[in-house]
């Protein structure tokens, strides 16, 4: 009796564990056949799902299938070496994507696709290579949109490629990370990014290699929201865009530093970035206000005098009825380096251009400082702030070669006109070294009327200080048929309500007759 129920215990026992493990194996079995769709968070490779990746078959279905297996917070994996069309775009929610860098490329094989990808919230594109099959004059496809969301998503790894209107298209967006991505696109693309209306946006660490239009450009003309909070931190441009590498309008509280700029055998007549100020009775809306731009490095970027954008670094500020257009923007540590390519054209160029560009507009922007610039060889001018209201601080800046002025306040871009009314006026401990060296005879007809002195101040109604100045290596009487007044008031008594202080240095040391040739002071006549 005993030995039949040990017996029937040990059966019991062995039937039991080979139940246990057949279950155990059957489960294994079951969640490495459904390639994570039974965990969240799990990452799901799209060939196993039906994708082909042979650029001819449409691997939309394998790859929707693919986000319906990888559940919230998981990931879609494009292997390498495969090409994967899709008809229309991938639309990721709480979901991301990878691949294996440049050779995993996801393109739109339909030219009408708004867009490649759409991310939602909590979203992210990694290692991957966005393009489309549209050769046609007419784009319509973005790589990556991101609009009308609020959650983080990250675009990280991602080489944008080929004919896409624009690389990156932000509406409304707002915590999103855009790191370490190529830009490569085609001269007919509009923009590498397109920015309107966002908020908290981080672009850093890019190679911008292209020709678009822009690389970075953000305005207000769908949203006539500002974007605020944007910050432009070590990329590198180097592509030969048609327009701008940066060109930013209706923008706020935000940073562009550390940045490098070269075209180098490029074309010249490009600025490296620009800021647009614009007054929304204009019809256009985009104040530029709070902004800072710092530590970087401009190699052969520079605009055309004449143009809207004359200068390495062009802030402009279009007339506005309601004040300034253009407010607080600080311009330091910056390195602006030019070489006249005679082959390229257009060379007249100034390293820093703060105010309107329109003659006898005044009063459009206020607190503006640039300090600490390095800037070397411009045609036109080192630095220009034209039509200020107030607030203009020119301190400690390094500017050498310049054949036009080293530094003008209040001088129009074509000339005459212009004025910093009102403005308190403090140019301080700058070195000028080889400024103001064109005579007139060899000035070229392209430059039109370019500066009257090394330091030219021609304000209107303005007060302020010109002290402790270093000018260096001019020749004595280097523009004498523009200079109209010598140091102090000018000789027309309506004009004489300009108060500056003069305590600078100069090498070699000026005499009292030639002192009017290297600073030159006065009011428009």
């Amino acid at each position: 009796m005993r030995n039949c129920q040990f017996r029937h215990q040990y059966l019991l026992k062995r039937i039991t564990s080979i139940l246990l493990f057949s279950v155990l194996f059957l489960l294994s079995v079951a969640i490495s056949n459904l390639s994570g769709s039974a965990l969240a968070g799990g990452t799901v490779n799209v060939l196993n799902c039906g994708a082909k990746g042979d650029g001819i078959a449409d691997d939309l279905p394998a790859v929707n299938k693919a986000m319906q297996q990888a559940g919230t917070n998981g990931t879609i994996y494009f292997p390498g070496q495969h090409s994967y069309l899709v008809s229309n775009s991938i639309n990721l929610n709480s979901v991301s994507a990878t691949g294996d860098g440049a050779g995993s490329i996801v393109f739109a094989g339909n030219s009408k696709s708004p867009s490649v990808f759409n991310l939602g919230g909590n979203a992210s594109i990694n290692n991957l290579a966005v393009t489309t099959n549209n050769i046609g004059l007419q784009l319509q496809t973005n790589g990556i949109s991101i609009q009308n969301t609020q959650g983080s998503c990250n675009v990280s790894g991602v080489t944008f490629q080929g004919s896409l209107l624009n690389g990156l298209y932000l509406l409304q967006a707002a915590n999103v990370t855009i790191d370490k991505n190529t830009f490569a696109l085609g001269t007919l693309s509009n923009a590498d990014i397109e920015m309107q209306g966002c908020n908290k946006i981080a672009i850093t660490n890019n190679n911008f290699t292209d020709g678009s239009k822009y690389g970075i450009l953000n305005w207000a003309l769908n949203t006539r929201i500002s974007s605020s909070k944007v910050t432009v931190k070590n990329n590198r441009f180097i592509g030969a865009v048609a327009i701008a590498p940066m060109f930013m309008s209706a923008i706020s509280y935000s940073q562009v530093t550390y940045n490098i700029f070269d075209f180098t055998g490029k074309r010249r007549n490009i600025p490296g970035l620009a800021f647009w100020g614009w007054d929304s009775s204009s019809g256009v809306y985009g104040k530029v206000y709070e902004i800072e731009i710092d530590h970087n490095s401009f190699v052969n970027a520079g605009g055309a005098a004449g143009t809207s954008l004359p200068a390495t670094i062009t802030v402009i500020a279009a007339p506005g009825s309601s004040g300034p257009t253009v407010e607080g923007i600080m311009i330091e540590y910056n390195q602006i380096v030019q070489t006249v390519y005679p082959v390229f054209g257009s060379s007249n160029s100034t390293g820093i251009f703060v105010g309107s560009n329109i003659q006898g507009r005044m009063g459009c922007c206020r607190n503006i400082c640039a300090q600490y610039n390095t800037i070397a060889n411009t045609m036109r001018a080192g630095i220009v702030i034209d039509n200020a209201k107030g607030g203009i601080t020119v301190w400690g800046n390094t500017i050498s070669n310049s054949k036009g002025a080293g530094i003008i306040i209040g001088s129009s871009v074509g000339g005459s006109g212009g004025g910093s009314a009102g403005a308190d006026v403090f140019v301080l401990r700058n070195t000028l070294s080889n400024c103001g060296t064109v005579s007139p005879g060899s000035i070229p007809a392209r430059l039109g009327t370019i500066a009257k002195a090394v330091i030219d101040v021609e304000s209107t109604g303005a007060k302020g200080i010109a002290n402790g100045n270093t000018i260096k290596n001019v020749t004595t009487n280097p523009h004498d048929t523009f200079l109209k007044t010598s140091i102090g008031p000018n000789s027309t008594p309506a004009n004489t309500i300009m108060t500056y202080v003069f305590q600078n240095k100069y090498i070699p040391a000026a005499t009292a007759s030639n002192l009017q040739y290297f600073i030159w002071n006065g009011a428009h006549q």
